[in-house]
């Protein structure tokens, strides 16, 4: 019989909670959520073994200050730390402190290279580090294998592969970060269809660029 691996995510972000979870239930992890550090270091000495999804901005208590709680309480947990805002400050500081990981990358996948070149500069312009690729082929042969630390932006309609095939490839091959979908021909089907695949988001081109950096931001994925 093959032990439950859990997972406990700490998020303020109750969509968040809820995006995250799925998307980990799906590979086959127990997941429990809490919504406050709060609320989550009142339980941590009695929990299972597993990994620590920790946000880095929550109030009353952040995600440093929780994991420095855990590590002066001597609870062992693996903390993986997961943030809209990451800078170098932020990551040294979760480092030294034990996290496992620091969740930092954007992949962006358009063969419009307007469209790439527009979202390169306004992501880069955040602070944020952006990977292009003007096709899924390319992604799919870049070894994302088991890596949790890239958001996928893809174009739904490309002339090598669609965006949702994409999607579905990229999870068979273990890879297990967020995905956010944009294309030029939305309508409700598509969006329910991407959904349903596990896309957190669908854009309509022309993107509405304030939009999507915040659902960036919420997603907690930073580079």
């Amino acid at each position: 019989m093959t032990a439950e691996r859990h997972v406990y995510l700490v998020d303020d972000d109750d969509a968040i909670r809820r995006s995250a979870s799925f998307m980990l239930k799906t590979s086959g992890l127990v997941v429990t959520t809490f919504a406050s550090g709060v609320d989550f270091l009142s339980k941590a000495r009695h929990l299972e073994s597993g990994c620590v999804l920790l946000d880095v901005r929550m109030p009353k208590l952040d995600g440093l200050a929780v994991q420095a709680e855990l590590k002066a309480c001597g609870i062992a947990l693996p903390v993986i730390v997961i943030t809209g805002h990451g800078n170098v400050t932020v990551a040294v500081g979760a480092m030294k402190a034990g996290a496992v990981n620091f969740l930092e990358k954007l992949l962006l996948v358009d063969d419009d290279v307007a469209v790439r070149n527009s979202l390169r500069l306004l992501l880069t312009a955040r602070g944020y580090n952006v990977d292009l690729y003007a096709g899924g082929k390319a992604v799919l042969e870049s070894n994302l294998v088991g890596s949790s630390q890239t958001c996928l932006i893809a174009d739904y309609l490309m002339p090598d592969i669609d965006g949702l095939s994409l999607f579905k490839r990229l999870r068979k091959q273990g890879w297990l970060g967020p995905a956010l979908l944009i294309s030029g021909h939305f309508d409700a089907t598509l969006e329910q269809r991407a959904l349903a695949v596990g896309y957190v988001q669908v854009f309509e081109k022309p993107l509405d660029h304030e939009r999507m950096l915040d659902v960036i931001a919420r997603l907690k994925v930073a580079v």
